[in-house]
């Protein structure tokens, strides 16, 4: 986001020496505004900054213009306002005359991610597919087939969502460094996220350790945490805690260079989970607790992991009520429901935690969830969640020949 802030200031600046004007230059203090706010992570304030600046400037859908809109609606997006976030890319598509040209693609991918918090998959795909049947190149054609993966993968479509993952995995491959840029490195970080949801964990540390070096050529600071989180995400897949530690130190480093709860919500959330792998269940529970609190401050619904970190961690020091309480809502509905990549995982915490309450029936319940979900994925992780509660099931029942043959 600094750099972004960053390039807007530099082009305004450069209008402003061109035409001069009282217009001109009043957005060329918004651009400085945004620039400043952008370089401590305040997103809340850097959104209502580029809306003023887009309230002044001229309709043109020039490439300044789309390159506002473009930021006004991923710092919509980030905080929490989705459907802001919606209402300004779509106005801003039905102002050109090509919808196939690269700027309706870049536009597009923008609206796919804006319904990602939603989890709503199929509108994800549409605005995906918009973008990828677009003129759109580069970064922005990378973003757009990461987008397609991810709703596909929550589609239960495997195969097509590991085809598009592969496609801009290649595309990323070939873009130089330079071809990447700094500014768009963290179109990496959606790219990682697809290649996480189709279990190739290997390609996602490797793209994103690419493109956090080529944004640590000039120290993005708080915009480098989702690469970090989602490295760290695959790391742990990969059993790699020695590395996992070092990458979260690094993003609670960037994040509490940030204003926003968001950034910093998203990094304790690991240190939470590096705390628990290490044993140390009541710095999990305290960390847990403080990553909650900022996603309630956050209002944002990519926080929601934190409820789970928080829950395993509830869980192990005795407290299955409140691992219960913050899995699920008030109407015992998933608090991350819609996004199968957390889905298993807390259908086994459900399923231990009714056991530990001495609920068996509800328990059993979870744990058919979960394999039902597995199923549908035919992924190895949801698999693993699966036949763990299910075992767990089994042997509460007594039958402990089935629960060792589902461990093997």
């Amino acid at each position: 986001m600094a750099e972004q802030a960053e390039l807007v200031s530099r082009v305004i600046a450069i209008e402003n020496r061109a035409a001069g004007g009282e217009c001109v230059v009043g957005l060329l203090v918004l651009a400085q505004r945004a620039t400043a706010l952008g370089l401590v992570g305040n997103l809340e304030e850097t959104r209502d900054v580029l809306r003023s600046y887009l309230r002044l400037a001229p309709r043109d859908s020039s490439p300044l213009r789309l390159e506002v809109v473009v930021l006004a609606a991923s710092a919509e997006d980030v905080t929490g306002h989705q459907e802001e976030a919606r209402a300004l890319v779509l106005d801003e598509l039905a102002t050109l005359d090509d919808q196939r040209s690269a700027e309706a693609g870049e536009l597009n991918r923008v609206l796919a991610f804006s319904h990602f918090p939603d989890a709503d998959w199929a509108a994800v795909r549409r605005s995906a597919r918009a973008a990828v049947d677009s003129e759109c190149a580069g970064m922005v054609r990378v973003g757009a087939l990461s987008a397609l993966a991810i709703a596909e993968h929550g589609l239960r479509d495997q195969p097509a969502a590991a085809r598009a993952a592969s496609e801009a995995a290649a595309l990323f491959d070939r873009l130089s460094d330079k071809g990447v840029g700094v500014r768009q490195a963290t179109l990496a970080g959606w790219l990682g996220w697809a290649e996480v949801c189709v279990e190739h964990h290997d390609d996602a540390i490797r793209h994103l350790r690419r493109a956090i070096d080529i944004s640590t050529t000039n120290d993005r600071r708080p915009a480098m945490v989702g690469l970090y989180v989602t490295q760290a995400q695959a790391l742990l897949h990969r059993g790699r805690i020695d590395e996992l530690a070092g990458v979260v130190d690094s993003a609670v480093e960037k994040a509490l260079l940030s204003t926003s709860n968001i950034f910093l919500c998203w990094a304790l959330t690991q240190k939470c989970l590096l705390e628990f792998l290490r044993g140390d269940l009541f710095a999990a529970v305290r960390l847990g607790e403080r990553s909650v609190s900022l996603r309630a401050a956050s209002r944002s619904p990519l926080a929601r992991v934190a409820d789970i970190e928080l829950a395993e961690a509830l869980l192990e020091v005795g407290e299955p009520a409140r691992c219960r309480a913050q899995l699920t809502d008030d109407d015992g509905r998933l608090t991350v429901g819609g996004f199968p990549i957390y889905e298993p995982r807390c259908y086994e915490l459900l399923t231990r935690t009714e056991l530990a309450l001495g609920n068996p029936d509800r328990a059993a319940g979870f744990a058919a969830r979960a394999q039902e979900l597995a199923r549908q994925m035919g992924l190895g992780f949801p698999l693993a969640h699966a036949l763990r509660a299910q075992g767990l099931v089994e042997l509460e029942s007594g039958r402990t020949g089935d629960a060792a043959e589902l461990a093997f």
